[in-house]
């Protein structure tokens, strides 16, 4: 077997994770039976929440990092700060040494109190773009008690007003999570708390787990702003258009699974291969949702796991029963 550096198999797997529109080779996949649905986490298994969907996974699994975007909004959440009007100055502190656009004298445009959110809030108006003195930002800070919460969101200085109606919308639509026993009809979850609003524009969220036995577990979900334009652009026939341009040719690829399955009652498509460049083997389990044109129910899905090949079945049942977990986390 000829050798091939490490980075190749990474760019390899990109090529098939971010999407190929020229497939050489059509397959019928056989779709993959679900082993069970679950409900709520079991003995032993944690619940996660975000967006609009929920996974169960295996308490040895640790979240590392977990964003979301909310209708352009950004969402940072502090779960266990006592002093929101410190964290609001030295917010405020750290706005002041931004780079100014040129010809402005001050970074900061407004800064003013909150009505009606959570038990202390206040909001500010700076020059977001240190290169365009017509774009601006705003940033609520909210605390709710245990929770406290930044808001952002970036837009045209003119539009400001806009903006401020928008995030305050958002914001107000906001509850920590405790404080939600029962999922609405339109619930957005980030990782402390939820969002009660349909969906109106873009949505995103991102997660990624450190698992036993050296599994990384990513989940990332967006909204889809055009349409597929061929059955060949989805995870199988991205993964055959890469093997048939000769770019995989020094690197041994062996199929333990590609099938159609469904997660969440959403269709798609799943594969996990097993690459070894003559260096090491790794192993890269993929599901891929296509997704609908801008819908929150139905977004572009992707949950991967990359690890190695020790423990290999057992590592598959262990994918097979956080897929079969994975479901809506708002009321139908």
């Amino acid at each position: 077997m000829r050798k091939l550096p490490q980075l190749l198999i990474a760019v390899m797997i990109s090529l098939i994770l971010c999407g190929y529109s020229d497939a050489a080779e059509k397959r019928t996949p056989q779709p993959h039976k679900p082993t069970g649905t679950t409900k709520g986490a079991k003995r032993g298994m944690k619940t996660y929440y975000m967006g609009r969907f929920a996974i169960d996974l295996p308490e040895e699994f640790e979240l590392e990092i977990q964003s979301h975007r909310f209708q352009l909004v950004e969402i940072e959440e502090y779960p266990n700060i006592q002093d929101a009007e410190q964290r609001w100055k030295n917010h405020l502190a750290k706005i002041e040494k931004l780079k100014k656009p040129k010809g402005v004298n001050k970074i900061i445009i407004k800064e003013q109190p909150i009505d009606r959110l959570g038990k202390w809030s206040r909001g500010v108006l700076y020059y977001g773009d240190s290169m365009a003195a017509d774009e601006c930002k705003w940033d609520f800070l909210i605390s709710y008690g245990r929770n406290t919460v930044l808001f952002s969101l970036k837009g045209l200085l003119n539009k400001e007003k806009v903006m401020y109606a928008w995030l305050k919308e958002v914001a107000n639509a906001y509850s920590p999570f405790l404080s939600q026993k029962k999922p609405g009809n339109h619930s957005f979850y980030t990782q402390h708390g939820v969002i009660e609003l349909p969906y109106k524009r873009q949505e995103s969220t991102y997660a990624r787990f450190a698992g036993p036995m050296g599994m990384k577990l990513r989940i990332e979900m967006k909204e889809m702003h055009r349409a597929r334009e061929s059955k060949e652009e989805g995870l199988i026939s991205r993964t055959i258009a890469s093997m048939a341009t000769g770019f995989t040719t020094d690197v041994d690829i062996k199929k333990v699974r590609s099938t159609k399955r469904t997660a969440a009652g959403l269709p798609g498509e799943e594969q996990i291969l097993r690459t070894d460049d003559g260096n090491g083997e790794e192993v890269d389990f993929i599901l891929e949702h296509l997704g609908d044109v801008d819908s929150g129910e139905r977004p572009w899905i992707q949950i991967t796991v990359d690890t190695n090949p020790d423990n290999l079945d057992e590592k598959i049942k262990i994918w097979d029963a956080a897929l079969d977990s994975f479901r809506p986390a708002y009321k139908r």
